[in-house]
């Protein structure tokens, strides 16, 4: 499958329609890539206009449908790049970039099932990539956030 025919899916268009159906508390989370490079005549269909300015173009796009948005980004040794996720929501309270390690930790014990109630045993108690010291490091390489 070509860029071109994916590209629907990252326009400004399709974040709308995405935003429409979410609670008004809800959070969007999506693959926020890495820094894709593309050509200039791809900005018609959803892409940056710029190469490789994927993660920043994603970003703004991102706040210009939700009040709020988040870049985390984590290592991918295999890709030899950046790579990660993006959050964006209209609730002050659940903007990612605002949340502590310690805040994550305390939502992720309240929601997580105790051993013997969960329904699989990779569902018990801790997630296996995901707690608040990760969250707290996958934050780290943007300084910029509230400023």
């Amino acid at each position: 499958m070509s860029l071109q025919e994916t590209a629907w899916l990252y326009s400004i268009d399709q974040f709308h329609l995405v935003k429409s159906v979410m609670a008004t508390k809800g959070v969007f989370a999506t693959h926020g890539g890495g820094n894709v490079c593309t050509g200039e005549e791809q900005i018609d269909t959803g892409y940056p206009p710029a190469p490789c300015k994927y993660v920043s173009w994603l970003h703004s796009t991102l706040e210009r449908v939700w009040a709020h948005g988040t870049i985390a980004n984590s290592p991918q040794p295999l890709w030899l790049d950046f790579h990660g996720f993006q959050y964006a929501t209209d609730d002050p309270e659940a903007v990612a970039h605002r949340l502590s390690g310690n805040e994550i930790e305390a939502r992720l014990e309240a929601r997580l099932n105790r051993v013997g109630e969960e329904s699989h045993p990779n569902l018990a108690g801790k997630l296996q990539y995901y707690d608040g010291v990760s969250h707290d490091e996958m934050l780290m390489m943007d300084n910029r956030w509230d400023q």
